[in-house]
């Protein structure tokens, strides 16, 4: 019986090489990929890298990474070394399924031990999974809340000899201002005598900026130094805060004084006798609103109420 030998040979040859294409396609999958070390972002301090694991399963890439930070390391820098290290992570290539990460969290403890055990008593976390729109972060640092208010208030003037004094409790979220009452004519000098209208726009202007700026920020407490002495002193809850609408205040005062820009162009009134409009309702809204305030919550030197020059042996009010 005569055979068809190379022919048969031939076929051996090519499903030997499918089977060997097979088997190098099956080997190209790899369980886990390896890409460059993280790069902390500048100001994090001391990072140490635990673990930095992508694994490469079916369902698509997975990304556990593990550091440790320096348990004193800024909120603000704990947060941007998180976004820092997504955003590496993210950019990873060559998973399965789209070939990007399906999976990442990143933890970052304040101690080994912890970082080595992996656990859920981390200190900061970034996290996205499978499905979820956007990453999720979690900062667990306590607030640097007397940073944040300075840059809040913004920087005083060079000239100020005394300067603002700013205490915070990051627990409770609340913080304590006072202000010293100078005057901005380039001496830093105290005030002679402190109006009602100067006391209460830095009280607004304070507050406003810090309720705005800070997030989570519960209570202000406002106090007005003149020399050694406060001549007014303000506490006032977030609740507070918006239920009397401190911003919208002040918005209508501006609006106050715009309706009289016509009279002002025609000359029927003078800037003076609208200055003192303004003046009288700031003191009309402002009074109103404290009035709105919990017994002892706001205190006010008599004669700064009255907005009349002090005398000698007067007190608070």
């Amino acid at each position: 019986m005569l055979t068809n030998r190379p022919a048969r040979t031939g076929a051996l040859i090519i499903c030997a090489l499918l089977l060997a294409f097979a088997a190098c396609k099956t080997e190209k999958v790899k369980e886990r990929l390896y890409f460059d070390d993280l790069r902390p972002s500048v100001g994090a301090g001391k990072v140490d890298i635990l673990k930095d694991v992508s694994d490469n399963p079916s369902t698509g890439g997975e990304i556990t990474v593990h550091a440790v930070v320096d348990p004193d390391i800024d909120k603000d820098e704990l947060d941007r070394l998180l976004r820092t290290f997504y955003r590496q992570c993210v950019g990873r290539r060559g998973f399965q399924v789209k070939g990007k990460p399906a999976k990442i969290d990143i933890r970052a403890y304040d101690h080994s031990g912890k970082g080595t055990a992996g656990g859920d008593d981390y200190l900061g976390r970034v996290s996205r999974k499978p499905g979820d729109t956007e990453e999720q972060y979690e900062n667990n640092q306590k607030a640097p809340l007397i940073k944040w208010a300075k840059k809040a208030i913004g920087k005083e003037a060079a000239f100020t000899k005394d300067k603002v004094q700013i205490l915070g409790d990051p627990k409770t979220m609340e913080l304590e201002v006072t202000m010293p009452m100078v005057e901005y004519d380039g001496s830093g000098e105290y005030k002679e005598h402190v109006t009602f209208e100067k006391f209460s726009t830095e009280f607004s202007s304070s507050v406003i900026s810090l309720m705005e700026k800070i997030a989570g920020l519960k209570k202000v407490t406002f106090s007005a130094k003149q020399h050694d002495k406060i001549v007014a002193k303000i506490a006032i809850s977030r609740e507070l805060y918006t239920k009397i609408d401190l911003k919208q205040m002040e918005e209508s005062l501006g609006a106050y004084q715009g309706e009289f820009y016509q009279d002002l162009v025609s000359q029927k009134i003078t800037s003076e006798k609208v200055e003192k409009k303004v003046k009288e309702q700031r003191r009309k809204i402002f009074k109103e609103a404290f009035a709105q305030f919990p017994e002892g919550a706001v205190t006010i030197d008599e004669d700064l109420y009255k907005d009349k020059k002090p005398k000698k042996g007067k007190g608070k009010k």
